[in-house]
């Protein structure tokens, strides 16, 4: 088909070879009776071999895609274990630390200097505000 008629230039095969060479054929139509595959976006026959061997590269994409995420949130859930083990075994030094100041605190509450409970005195000598 020539691209001139009648002196008007006839843009449409070049919009459409220039859309066939940029368009990735996300949506296919397919002609049952044709027996043929058609994208619907820029009208393109194509071959449906390179159309199945496509699909099977971006599913083998995917599938290493999600096993990558699959190990990458296996690794990430062991470090945050390793983290709340650590963390538990802190909090509890932290709390028998405490118990032990507790402990003794009471202890020299207790204690007596001269007959006089430190406790006491300690209460005592402290400035009042």
């Amino acid at each position: 088909m020539s691209e001139v008629t009648a002196g008007v230039i006839d843009l449409l095969p070049a919009i459409r070879r220039r859309a066939n060479r940029d368009c990735q054929h996300r949506n296919v139509e397919v002609g049952h009776r044709e027996n043929e595959l058609v994208c619907t976006d820029c009208g393109a026959a194509l071959d449906p071999w390179q159309l199945i061997r496509a699909f099977a590269d971006d599913d083998a994409r995917w599938r290493e895609y999600h096993e990558e995420l699959r190990s990458t949130a296996a690794k990430q859930v062991a470090e945050h274990d390793e983290w709340l083990a650590r963390i538990n075994e802190r909090r509890k030094q932290l709390t028998a630390d405490i118990q032990h100041l507790q402990d003794t605190k009471i202890r020299l509450q207790q204690e007596t200097i001269n007959g006089v409970r430190v406790g006491i005195a300690a209460r005592r000598r402290r400035p009042r505000k």
